[in-house]
């Protein structure tokens, strides 16, 4: 029997070179003559930022929202771009350049000023999508974009805030505010179809603890209303992002042969597993049934640092 081929098997999301080769490639798909010198670069230096080598910054010490979740949506805008393209929605060179770098920089918020020693960038939860815009007018500027280009990015990195009224943003077009809903929707589908999004929801919780954000006194109580804020999801892909996401088995047909929408799989497999996990036996140790990548043990090893 053939096996199932699952979002994870297409490429190492840890090798960082086939990652920006595949961005690349899809791109190149949707316009030859996509400014890529310009993504490159951006590429590098939020490389260098959530790694602790960009001047005046810490390295990123939030386990959830890491560089592999601003790869995994970039990746997965740039895959929405393109099935947009091949549905007929025609985007300029130019806004697709300023869309990835858009997605690029939208959790940059989450990162510290070296000056700033207290706690982890978690505790910036609530705030993060206007720190990554701060960051955005900031680095954009160094990096000569136009005040217009600045406010089209920004009117994008505005469309990841969970509970944002799209209609309260400012677009300078139509197709701006659906590239805008393009990173919105990537955003939700990079992480929950990501391979160890169960094992890092564990560290959500302590993320959101951190933040001050209220409603989960524990793991156990994130992991039940994870169940929720899939439905609420579900609902927002239709309401504010447009729908778009519908559209991403348009790419795999083209890109891999596959007539499968990956990430909806790979979604739905670990809703299904999850449920399994806390209504069966919501009394049970939900740790041991995450054993992906050895992070749970990593959580405690954490703990054990702290205490």
């Amino acid at each position: 029997m053939e096996k199932h081929i699952q979002l994870s098997m297409l490429l190492d999301m840890k090798d960082l070179s086939v990652v920006i080769e595949e961005l690349k490639l899809i791109l190149s798909k949707v316009s030859k003559k996509v400014d890529i010198t310009t993504i490159e670069s951006t590429f590098k230096d939020v490389i260098d930022l959530f790694g602790g080598k960009y001047p005046g910054y810490r390295a990123c010490n939030t386990q959830y929202h890491d560089i592999y979740h601003t790869l995994d949506t970039v990746l997965a805008m740039a895959r929405l771009i393109h099935a947009n393209h091949l549905n007929g929605q025609v985007y300029d060179k130019h806004s697709i350049c300023l869309a990835i770098v858009a997605g690029l920089l939208h959790d940059t918020g989450y990162i510290q000023k070296v000056e700033d020693q207290d706690g982890t960038g978690a505790k910036y939860t609530a705030c993060h999508v206007e720190r990554s815009i701060q960051f955005t007018k900031v680095y954009c500027q160094k990096k000569n974009f136009t005040q217009l280009d600045i406010r089209k990015m920004v009117s994008m990195i505005s469309c990841t805030g969970l509970d944002v009224n799209l209609d309260t943003i400012k677009f300078s077009s139509k197709k701006v505010k659906r590239l805008g809903q393009i990173l919105g929707s990537a955003d939700f589908l990079g992480q929950m179809a990501d391979r160890t999004y169960l094992e890092k929801l564990l560290f959500l919780f302590y993320e959101f603890q951190e933040g001050n954000i209220p409603g989960y006194k524990d793991e156990q109580e994130l992991l039940v209303k994870t169940l929720e804020f899939a439905e609420s999801t579900k609902k927002r892909y239709i309401t504010e992002l447009g729908g778009v996401n519908k559209l991403m088995i348009m790419h795999f047909r083209d890109r891999f042969n596959i007539n499968e929408d990956l990430y909806q799989t790979a979604i739905d497999h670990h809703l299904h597993y999850l449920k399994e996990v806390v209504l069966k036996d919501p009394h049970a140790n939900h740790r041991a049934h995450f054993k992906r990548d050895n992070l749970v043990k990593k959580l405690q090893e954490i703990h054990k640092k702290i205490k």
